[in-house]
């Protein structure tokens, strides 16, 4: 993998975020994608589950948060129209869920969650960001919580729990996935897309992987580890790919993001963007074989009594 200098400090001190296993280094990453600030941040991996965990977490992570970040639209259709993943994710759940009870976690302006509710789904959404509370509230009109402890804020029963790239962002992934388990209705899923450490881009790139997405990205979770955190709690893995249609644009951004950060001129951004476009269809047979994709997507089911 690819290092940076390091902060001081015994990498191997820090305990695994989902198992609590013992680590060891990993890698370096700088945050390369927003730049709030030069800091390097260390990342170790977990000898047991595979789990990079962020070894340094920022006191104040949430000024690494800005507000572009999340940018308001004006709209319930600008919130749908902007989420360009929201249609081929309700046909994943509507293949898995048809229908029921539906909370998402981590929603940002609802985009998604607006085109379940147009489906028929009862549904509902836990969030962090305030502003983005507002919105699902004001002018979407739907249930939301906001509250930056998922696992306590799960009432259920649910028949579909969602979270779309929000497992990385947790300071306690494998205590949400318990509470998901006993939040689940019988015969119900837990549906969740994240970043795959074991994918080619990381293995290639390592701390200049644009996935990894210093100090944002506290866990970067095998999706083995995470089915088998879901076994401890009666969850059986209903489905699983590394090759979605998810996945796919996590590849083109892994390789173009990837790039494209190595520089400060957006001139040469654009050109490096282009290059990383080039890569990825180069690689995209290798991408598309033995769980290689730069993103994960996986369904687990509480069985039915």
């Amino acid at each position: 993998m690819t290092n940076e200098p390091t902060r001081d400090g015994a990498a191997g001190a820090t305990p695994c975020r989902l198992c609590g296993g013992p680590t060891a280094p990993a890698f370096s990453a700088r945050d390369r994608n927003h730049r709030i600030s030069p800091e390097s941040f260390r990342y170790v991996s977990c000898a047991a589950c595979g789990t990079l965990t962020l070894a340094d977490v920022p006191a104040d992570l949430g000024r690494y948060y800005p507000a572009s970040y999340y940018g308001v639209p004006d709209s319930a259709d600008a919130a749908v129209a902007r989420d360009e993943n929201a249609a081929h994710r309700l046909e994943l759940l509507r293949g898995l869920v048809p229908q029921g009870r539906l909370v998402e976690i981590g929603p940002s302006y609802g985009g998604f969650l607006e085109l379940a509710r147009r489906a028929g789904y009862d549904v509902s959404a836990i969030e962090l960001d305030a502003g983005c509370c507002r919105f699902i509230s004001e002018q979407l009109r739907l249930p939301v919580t906001q509250s930056d402890d998922p696992a306590a804020a799960l009432t259920g029963p649910y028949d579909a729990i969602v979270m779309w790239h929000v497992l990385e962002h947790l300071a306690d992934p494998a205590a949400l996935i318990a509470s998901a388990a006993a939040a689940l209705a019988p015969g119900g899923m837990l549906i969740a897309i994240a970043p795959n450490p074991e994918s080619l881009q990381l293995k290639l790139l390592g701390g200049r992987w644009a996935h990894v997405d210093a100090p944002r990205h506290l866990a970067l979770i095998p999706l083995a580890a995470l089915a088998g955190e879901g076994a401890k709690h009666g969850l059986e893995v209903a489905w699983s790919t590394t090759a979605d249609e998810d996945a796919l644009r996590s590849n083109n951004f892994g390789w173009s993001g990837s790039l494209a950060a190595s520089t400060q001129n957006e001139t040469v951004a654009r050109g490096l963007r282009l290059g990383g476009e080039l890569v990825r269809i180069a690689v995209a047979p290798v991408e598309r074989r033995g769980q290689r994709g730069a993103s994960y997507t996986i369904a687990l089911r509480k069985p039915s009594r």
